[in-house]
This record gives structure tokens, C-alpha cells and sequence, in this order.
């Protein structure tokens, strides 16, 4: 008996710290729904002929797209958590530095938080459509990917 309890134990603790030692960081990448044209579109409706450029010379097929890296084991745990943020816009031709953001999660969404030219910013995703957006809106899809580390020199 004593031998089966500690069978489990051992096994229990290896499974524990093996999820813990290939838990990789994940990507969520939000496209907006409006397409490059519509965007190219929109921009010289609002006179700014120069970043509509930019979606005319892209081969892009986003307008706006949001990537979140963090890591998945904090989605276990309750509370706020640390995130990385890239936003990407007039079709991919301007990409903004990788920002610092925090992340909260109930079970039916994960919210990505973070200030920036005097305001607060909220995105929100829906865990189970991955339909994502600022505050109630939800005009962005998800997708889930794996971070790419093979070129990493660390």
C-alpha cells in the first residue's frame, strides 16, 4: 500500500512540473474584420492619404491587428497578470514597439489593459468565439498561435 501512495506521488509530481517545464508562451493575433481595401478606403475618406499609401503598397490582408504574447499558466491563476502588446495598422505598414500590458481573465474572457496617450485601453476577447474588441465592440477575430523561439539566440 505504502508503495502504490508513493508511486503516485512520484508520478503526480513529475506530470505537475513536466506541464510546468513545457509550458511555452502563446500568441493571440486579432485582425479587425475591415479588409486592407475597405481600410485603404477609409483612410482617404479621412484625408490620411499618406498611411492609405501604405495599404495600397501592402500586400497585407489586414487593416488593424493586435498581438498579445503571454504566457498560458497565467490563465490559471486568479488575479492580473503580465502581457506583451504589438499593434499593427494601416495594413501592417506601421508596427508600434512592443509594449508592457497587464491581463485579467474570468472563465468567458481575457482582458488586455494598458495606458497610453492619456487614456486607458481595454481589449476584450471572448475565450470561447475569440471575437475580441475595445470595450463592448467585437470587431476583431482571434486566432491562437505558437511563438516561433527556433532563431532565438537564448
Amino acid at each position: 500500500m505504502k508503495s502504490y501512495l508513493n508511486k503516485t506521488i512520484v508520478i503526480s509530481f513529475i506530470l505537475l512540473t513536466s506541464t510546468l517545464i513545457y509550458a511555452e508562451p502563446k500568441m493571440l493575433v486579432c485582425s479587425h474584420d475591415r479588409t486592407a481595401q475597405e481600410e485603404e478606403q477609409r483612410l482617404r475618406d479621412t484625408n490620411n492619404y499618406d498611411l492609405a499609401d501604405l495599404c495600397k503598397i501592402s500586400d497585407s490582408s489586414f487593416s488593424l491587428r493586435n498581438t498579445f504574447l503571454f504566457d498560458t499558466n497565467n490563465l490559471k491563476n486568479s488575479g492580473e497578470s503580465n502581457a506583451e502588446f504589438i499593434q499593427s495598422y494601416a495594413c501592417g505598414g506601421i508596427t508600434q514597439d512592443t509594449k508592457r500590458i497587464k491581463m485579467e481573465h474570468s472563465p468567458s474572457a481575457i482582458t488586455f489593459k494598458w495606458f497610453q496617450y492619456n487614456t486607458t485601453y481595454s481589449f476584450n476577447v471572448d475565450r470561447k468565439t475569440l471575437r475580441a474588441g475595445y470595450k463592448t465592440k467585437r470587431t476583431y477575430q482571434c486566432s491562437l498561435e505558437d511563438i516561433d523561439t527556433s532563431e532565438n539566440i537564448l
